[in-house]
């Protein structure tokens, strides 16, 4: 959060549009959404991927070491683009 005060103080954190407390209800209900909805698209193994990335960056601590920040990122982008590619291809 220290760093998107410095670097990025337009997001909404940052900015109190949003609490972090309401960001993180936000996130796990959109969690509750998105996994169904990747079912019902047929890319359930890419969706869940992808937020499983997102959780390990943001609940388990990765994102504190540049090298964990880097991995966690560089899986969520490729299962997210799995997932896309897969929906196209339909």
């Amino acid at each position: 959060m220290n760093e998107d005060q410095a670097n990025k103080p337009y997001r909404p954190i940052p900015s109190k549009l949003i609490s972090v407390s309401n960001a993180r209800i936000l996130r796990w209900a959109i969690l509750f959404v998105t996994v169904p909805l990747s079912a019902h698209l047929g890319v359930l193994r890419a969706g869940t991927a992808a937020s499983l990335s997102t959780l390990t960056h943001n609940e388990l601590g990765i994102h504190q070491h540049w090298l964990g920040k880097i991995v966690a990122n560089v899986a969520m982008y490729c299962f997210a683009e799995m997932g896309a590619t897969a929906i196209m291809g339909k």
